[in-house]
């Protein structure tokens, strides 16, 4: 064990409870944000209050610094779909992504419902303002991933046969040998 970590910790640390008001616990964190650009806040997984924490956070944060981009633990493709939701408000897109997330952390209405208040939050602020999600997990759910790769190709005219054989193996689940060699 890292003692004089643990010794840091306990002389560095600040209660914060999420059902109360944060911004005079959050104050603590002014020195820092104000010469900085990144700021890393974590967490364990599966803590119902994380999703409270997390919004306080991030308008905090927003308010004091006005970042740009919303770093945040999840596959590149999920990040490209929750900012085509937040660009859209389009809540099939969330949906759509939501929907391989079973079976993780994620796959909970909390969670679901953070970046729609994200959504209402990012449309109270300019054009320029607005915050950019950046995925930089690996794409734990492959067909998420291949969407989003299907989109892009899609997006950008270059669809054809691939996109036939992405969107086969969508649907099926997989692409025989003798599909990929045709």
């Amino acid at each position: 064990m890292n003692y004089q970590l643990v010794d840091y910790l306990k002389a560095n640390y600040s209660n914060i409870d999420p059902n109360y008001n944060i911004r005079e616990d959050l104050s603590l964190m002014d020195s820092d944000l104000e010469n900085n650009n990144v700021f890393l806040i974590g967490e364990n997984h599966g803590v119902k209050a994380n999703v409270i924490l997390r919004m306080k956070f991030l308008r905090y944060c927003k308010e004091k610094t006005n970042f740009k981009y919303y770093i945040y633990e999840l596959p590149h493709s999920v990040a490209y779909f929750l900012n085509k939701y937040l660009d859209s408000g389009d809540e099939n897109i969330l949906k759509e992504a939501y929907r391989f997330c079973n079976g993780t952390y994620a796959w909970n209405r909390d969670e679901y419902n953070q970046w729609k208040d994200l959504y209402k939050y990012n449309n109270t602020l300019s054009k320029e303002d607005k915050l950019i999600i950046l995925g930089i997990d690996i794409e734990h759910q492959p067909k998420n991933a291949f969407i989003y790769i299907n989109d892009c190709l899609i997006r950008n005219n270059l669809g054809g046969q691939l996109s036939e054989y992405i969107n086969r193996y969508i649907d099926k689940g997989n692409i025989t040998d003798e599909e990929l060699e045709q």
